[in-house]
Parts: structure tokens; sequence; C-alpha cells
């Protein structure tokens, strides 16, 4: 993160960005810095799993879903990698290893778009949103899911039924991100 720091004030210095919004362009560095290491992070994971490509597939259906759902996030930056290799290893091992078949594909995904309709979006200390913004939100989410599901049902009965598991892992995955988020919530309540 001292290299983000270093990169803006010679940007700066050279006149390159003014200034005054050197903490933005850091900000954005660092946030760059760490989405290149989440994607080379799950490039090596699918890499030893031989899973390279479904691992792909999940993080193309799983990001947009969770940027509009929200969910569980980590207090830190650290801990939010952490949590993100964990998933990602999770991930590999169930696409590599449990069987699937058409109809447990489909009764997960009815199950987990049940807890996301109901949830979604879940707002975050770090991420709060406003009225305006939880209605646009809710209404994306819900879009993103809506082409997810019918991605899957698509490739079920295409026989691609790789792609379909990749999917809805990535559904299930953000189903559960958003009932620890919940229970968490509710055990802050209970504590309070």
């Amino acid at each position: 993160m001292k290299f983000c720091e270093k990169i803006t004030e010679n940007l700066a210095a050279n006149g390159i960005i003014a200034y005054e919004d050197k903490d933005l362009y850091t900000y954005g560095f660092k946030q760059g810095s760490l989405i290149l290491l989440n994607i080379i992070t799950t490039i090596i994971i699918g890499l030893i799993f031989n899973v390279l490509w479904q691992c792909i597939v999940f993080l193309l259906a799983y990001v947009p879903l969770r940027s509009y759902a929200g969910g569980y996030h980590a207090r830190t930056q650290l801990r939010c990698y952490l949590f993100s290799i964990i998933l990602m290893i999770v991930v590999s091992f169930i696409i590599k290893y449990i069987p699937w078949n058409e109809l447990s594909i489909m009764v997960l995904t009815l199950v987990s778009s049940g807890v996301i309709l109901k949830l979604a979006p879940i707002a975050d200390a770090n991420k709060p949103l406003d009225i305006k913004e939880e209605q646009v939100y809710k209404v994306k989410s819900r879009l993103i899911l809506l082409f997810e599901v019918f991605l899957i049902c698509v490739f079920v009965k295409l026989s691609y039924i790789q792609i379909s598991i990749c999917i809805m892992i990535s559904i299930t995955a953000l189903s559960i991100m958003l009932l620890i988020s919940c229970k968490n919530k509710l055990f802050k309540r209970v504590v309070s």
C-alpha cells in the first residue's frame, strides 16, 4: 500500500495529477491492487484444483450480484482477502469433488434465489445505502439474479452442467453471505 502512495506522490510531484486529488488516486490504486491480487489468487487456486475456467465463471456470476445484493463484509482488508481465499478454496473443492445432477442444481438455485429475493440488498457499515440507493440496488440485484437463473436453466437444458454448477454456487454463496450478515445484525441487536 505504501507503493500506491509513492506512485500518487510521484504523479502529483510531476504535475500529472492535481495534488488535492492525491488521496483519491491513492485510494483508486489501492482498490485496483486489491482487485488484481484477488484475481491472481483466484487463478492460482483454480490452477491448483484444476478448475480455472470454473473459478472464472464463478467470479463472473458472483461479483456483479454481490455488488448489488450486499451481504457480509469483513472489517479489515486483510480479513476480506483471507475470507476470499477460503471462499475460493471451498468453491473449487465443491466444483471438483461434489457430484451434482439437474435436480440438485435447480433446487439449490431456487432456495438460494428465494433467500436473495427476500433479503437483498443488505447494506454494510462500510457501504451504507440511502432509501433511493436501496431501491436501485434491489432492482439491479433482482435483474442480475433473474438473468443468472435464466442462464442456469439454459445451460442445464444444453447439458453444460459444469457452467450451471458454477453459476448456482455463486448464487448459493451470495445467499449464505446475506444470511451471515442478517445473523450478525440480529446478534448485535440482542447483545445491545
